[in-house]
């Protein structure tokens, strides 16, 4: 697989004595290449803007620097290899590290772990030591320049350090730095010593806790505004680390930690045991971080000393942290059923629960506990198993988008131009975004701050997630209407993969939204794209399900049905499951496309599968959802819904929860099919549930959003 971009026109094909082969990217000083010596050796080579080399001085500070970079050799650094400040072009090459960057490892995956938090601020605290041994300051410490690898972090980027001791031969008037990362201090002057690498570290720290920087978003004057003057966001930080990470982020330089007390207070006696090991040993990174990569899970020691940790999740949780409210439509709230209001008035936050599964329509699927069928019967009681209603927001429309949830806020498509976030406790809507057409939205991915999408007229959008503001569109031409994919790659980052209404499987740059590569099937593809070791599996109107490279769309194999394959793919271990108009529900090996087994339903199958403690839930248009054992297909039970099953399941505590075109959303005991909940919506439901804190979001034709409680121990079934 290619690990990085082609050349483009102009480029050069010698820097030095490097033959350059691709793009690693850009920085402030000018592009990055991946060269390669004469021995084969990999490097990435910085070569410097023109400009910038020809201006005064620029050549002499930049030889300074590349001479103290040299004498940086921590275990946790990429050491700097050669250098010609002179050479035209002026080049830097360091060491060439393949690894997913800790940017798109949260953006994808979410918040860390405290153990992983540790572990990874520690590794972190050894690499800027040894780059302050050296006599430099980092200046630019922020998630893009750090990659994870099985036995750490790697800090990267040296190219905008500047040697302590001639600080002052920075331009005038220049502040080389990223918002939000930067010290006040080098936000206020420019000047930056090895206590603003320190708070760079603490907010590095907060982002991969939070998903987001301890300062906010918005225009760079706006967030160092925040950096100066105002407190740091530390609400969603795990308590064992904030008030370390309030120290770090002190504003006076003089009153943060340095690096030596920071690592003991990772580490040290009473803390959750943080050993950074090395390949052979067990893997620091949070399990999907560490699954994504191809690695084992982490499996953290227990303290040596004081008070036992608590163990690390398997998936971290998303902080409730939502963005302050703005003027918007007010939702329709019925009984007072959520938690005691707060002060101010808004309810009580709740206790993220343990989420067993959550399928979004983008093919993932988690192994899920949950509650045996004598636990459930306990806690059936006397009360209606009917679900008890916190809010419902109007729309107007039909609704078909899936709703998805991120950080207190849940986004849907409208079915007049808009895409649309609520507050997910209160309904409040927080923004709108319109879009230049007036069609209905398609169902949207969410990573920690981007949401992508697309609609009818073939444009696919990032938004930020938190604001609405738009990020990039881009115009496939055709409708694009399932939800995109998106998945991390060590050479590219994020990547957003889609269909199109003509034929088109599309991968794009999510940062940018420009286009990566595209894959031409034999007919519409309206399935959203499942990502599985590095292979892209996604299914067309032309009967075939197809397996692609994620990084070059390179066809690794296909499958014919004998039907259209409109359902979207989910994997499980190493086993695909998806649906085809021809009525069957197919399993396949993912890494060959063999058949495993096939199950005929009484209808064509048209929804994403769930998977759940090795059965598969998955509905028809026969009307019926069916339970099978994922590894025979033997059928376990079915349940007639009464109307044609289009939306995906979800699983929580032992109950499979989907919607049925009679208007109904039916939750079922997953080990018997006994219905032990259900609420009634006033149009068909098409669109997947989503899951968060306790309550489903259910998208119905009726033109409303609603937010249900999920069964309870107070529950009865319904009658």
């Amino acid at each position: 697989m290619p690990a990085f971009e082609a050349l483009a026109p102009g480029d050069p094909e010698r820097v030095g004595p490097y033959r350059i082969t691709g793009r690693l990217g850009a920085g402030g000083m000018g592009q990055v290449y991946l060269g390669r010596s004469r021995a084969g050796r990999l490097v990435a080579v910085k070569v410097v803007r023109p400009e910038l080399a020809a201006e005064p001085d620029f050549r002499r500070r930049f030889a300074r620097e590349a001479a103290a970079a040299r004498k940086v050799s921590g275990a946790f650094t990429a050491s700097v290899i050669d250098a010609d400040p002179e050479g035209t072009p002026a080049w830097l090459a360091t060491a060439y590290i393949p690894g997913l960057s800790l940017a798109d490892a949260v953006s994808v995956h979410g918040p860390w772990p405290e153990p992983s938090l540790r572990a990874l601020g520690a590794g972190l605290a050894e690499a800027l030591e040894s780059i302050h041994r050296a006599g430099l300051v980092h200046r630019d410490l922020k998630p893009s320049n750090i990659l994870l690898a099985p036995d750490g972090p790697r800090v990267i980027d040296f190219g905008i350090s500047v040697a302590a001791e001639v600080t002052a031969l920075t331009r005038t008037g220049t502040v080389i730095g990223t918002p939000g990362f930067m010290s006040p201090e080098h936000v206020a002057s420019g000047q930056a010593g090895p206590a603003g690498d320190v708070f760079s570290l603490a907010a590095v720290l907060a982002y991969a806790a939070t998903g987001a920087g301890p300062f906010g978003t918005g225009p760079a004057h706006s967030v160092n505004f925040r950096v100066v003057y105002e407190a740091p966001d530390l609400d969603a930080v795990p308590g064992g680390l904030r008030p370390l990470l309030t120290d770090c982020l002190a504003k006076d330089p003089g009153q943060r930690p340095d690096l030596s007390a920071l690592l003991d207070r990772l580490t040290g006696p009473g803390t959750p045991a943080v050993a950074l090991p090395d390949h052979t040993g067990p893997v620091w990174l949070p399990t999907p971080v560490a699954t994504a990569l191809g690695l084992p899970a982490a499996q953290p020691a227990a303290a040596s000393s004081g008070p036992a940790s608590q163990p690390a999740p398997a998936t971290p949780t998303e902080p409730a942290r939502p963005p302050s409210a703005v003027p918007g439509r007010s939702a329709v709230h019925s009984a007072p059923t959520t938690p005691a209001p707060a002060p101010g008035g808004h309810p009580a936050p709740r206790l993220p629960r343990r989420r067993s599964l959550l399928v979004l329509g983008a093919g993932a699927a988690v192994a899920a506990g949950g509650l045996t069928a004598w636990q459930i019967a306990a806690r059936l009681g006397t009360e209606s198993g009917n679900a008890a209603e916190v809010w419902r927001f109007r729309a107007g429309g039909s609704l078909t988008s899936s709703p998805v949830i991120s950080r207190g806020l849940v986004h849907f498509g409208g079915p007049d131009g808009r895409f649309l976030a609520l507050d997910a406790a209160t309904g409040e809507q927080r923004w709108e975004f319109w879009a230049d057409v007036r069609e209905a939205m398609g169902s949207a991915a969410v990573t920690g701050r981007t949401l992508c999408f697309g609609d009818r007229d073939g444009m696919v959008r990032a938004l930020q997630a938190e604001t609405g503001e738009e990020l990039w569109i881009f115009r496939a031409g055709e409708a694009a209407t399932a939800a995109p994919a998106l998945t991390a790659t060590a050479a590219h980052g994020v990547i957003v993969i889609f269909g199109s209404g003509n034929g088109q499987v599309y991968a794009l740059d999510g940062r940018t939204g420009s286009e990566m590569w595209r894959f031409a099937t034999g007919g519409y593809v309206s399935s959203t794209p499942a990502t599985y070791d590095g292979v892209v599996h996604v299914g067309s109107e032309d009967g075939r399900i197809y397996a692609l490279d994620a990084t070059d769309g390179t066809e690794q194999w296909r499958f014919r049905t004998e039907g259209p394959v409109y359902a979207s793919p989910v994997v499980s271990g190493k086993v695909l499951c998806t649906g085809s108009d021809d009525g069957h529900l197919y399993a396949l090996a993912t890494g060959t496309g063999t058949e495993l087994w096939r199950f005929p339903t009484g209808g064509p199958v048209r929804t994403a599968a769930a998977v759940s403690r090795g059965v598969l839930f998955a509905g028809s248009d026969d009307g019926r959802l069916y339970a099978l054992d994922a590894a025979t297909g033997e059928e376990q039970w079915q349940f007639g819904a009464g109307g044609r099953v289009r939306s995906s399941p979800v699983v929580e505590d032992s109950v499979v929860y989907f919607g049925s075109q009679n208007g109904t959303v039916h939750g079922l005991h997953t080990e018997t099919g006994e219905e032990v909940w259900r609420f009634a919506t006033g149009g068909d439901v098409v669109a997947s549930p989503a899951v968060a804190d306790g309550l489903l979001y259910i998208a119905s034709a009726d033109g409303f959003l609603y937010a249900v409680r999920m069964f309870t121990h107070s529950a009865s079934p319904p009658s």
